[in-house]
C-alpha cells in the first residue's frame, strides 16, 4: 500500500540531508613590496578626454568699462560718423564730377544729384575756369570741392584726437 494515498498516517515527503558548510580558511593580506628608489617608475596619470557635445566658444570674461574707456568709445562713434557725412558728401560730388564730365541729361537723378552736391560745391565754383568740350564739362569746383572736405575731415579727426586720451592719433 502506498502510504500517501492510504488515507491513515501520511509521512511528510523526505528531504534531501542538509549539506555542510565549506570550510573557510583565512588568508592574510599580501603585504606590498618595497622597491628601491632607483628602481622606482612613476606613473602618469592620463585625463580623460571628453567629447563635448555642443560647439564651445570661449568668451572673453566681462570687464567693467572705465570712464576713460567710455569716452574713447563715444570719441571713436563720433569719428565714425564724422567720416561716414565726409564720405556721404564726398560720393555726391564725385557723381556730380561724373556726369557733367559725361555731359549727362540734367534731369531726374542727374539734377536730384546737382542739386544735393550744390550747397558742397558752391563756395569753390569760379575759383578755376571749368573746361567744356561740346556737351562735356570739366568741372574744376568739384575737383577742389572734394579735396577741401576731406582736408576739413583730416583736420576735424586731429582735433578730435586732442580731447581723446591719446594725442596725436587719428584712429
Amino acid at each position: 500500500m502506498d502510504p500517501v494515498n492510504s488515507g491513515g498516517n501520511q509521512q511528510p515527503p523526505q528531504q534531501a540531508p542538509a549539506q555542510q558548510p565549506q570550510q573557510t580558511t583565512y588568508v592574510p593580506p599580501v603585504q606590498p613590496q618595497q622597491v628601491p628608489m632607483q628602481q622606482q617608475v612613476p606613473i602618469q596619470q592620463q585625463t580623460p578626454v571628453y567629447a563635448p557635445t555642443q560647439p564651445q566658444v570661449a568668451i572673453p570674461p566681462m570687464r567693467p568699462m572705465s570712464s576713460s574707456s567710455n569716452k574713447e568709445l563715444n570719441l571713436s562713434r563720433i569719428k565714425a560718423g564724422m567720416w561716414l557725412i565726409i564720405n556721404l558728401i564726398g560720393l555726391l560730388i564725385g557723381l556730380r564730377f561724373i556726369f557733367y564730365f559725361l555731359g549727362a541729361n540734367p534731369s531726374g537723378f542727374a539734377q536730384f544729384i546737382y542739386t544735393m552736391s550744390a550747397p558742397f560745391v558752391g563756395p569753390f565754383q569760379g575759383i578755376f575756369p571749368e573746361v567744356e568740350t561740346g556737351v562735356s564739362v570739366f568741372d574744376t569746383a568739384s575737383i577742389l570741392a572734394v579735396v577741401a572736405w576731406y582736408i576739413l575731415g583730416f583736420i576735424l579727426t586731429y582735433v578730435i584726437s586732442i580731447f581723446s586720451n591719446k594725442p596725436g592719433t587719428t584712429n
